[in-house]
């Protein structure tokens, strides 16, 4: 894990990339070296390159949204976006109108706290 492939190619660009091997098959040695014991199991990395796939889709549903709503002016985060997937079932486009009527329900709260607190002073 120390070599400069793993560092620049793998730990840079992929988070927990040890459990990753190690969920392939792959063991985490006390010298921070991943070693394969035994021949390498095609279920265990199927099951790995589809979750690495669901993920890889996932994120650019998740970017999708993203820039959907700054085109609209609606500020979100990617945890209210993940948050929002997590809990709805629905394509992007199902996830934007969903995500867009909570904004704007916020916003207008939001605005009428505003206007409640300008009232009383």
């Amino acid at each position: 894990m120390y070599s400069g492939f793993y560092q620049h190619e793998i730990r840079n660009n992929l988070l927990d990339a040890e459990r990753i091997f190690i969920a392939m098959g792959y063991k985490l040695l006390p010298n921070q070296t991943l070693v394969l014991d035994g021949p390498i199991c095609p279920d265990q990395v199927t099951n790995v390159s589809r979750d690495a796939l669901t993920a890889y889709v996932e994120c650019q549903i998740m970017k999708q949204v993203n820039s959907e709503l700054t085109s609209l002016g609606l500020q979100t985060t990617w945890n209210e976006i993940f948050n929002f997937r997590e809990c709805h079932i629905g394509d992007s486009s199902q996830t934007i109108k969903g995500l867009t009527q909570i904004i704007q329900s916020q916003m207008h709260i939001h605005m009428q706290m505003r206007k409640g607190k300008k009232g009383i002073d």
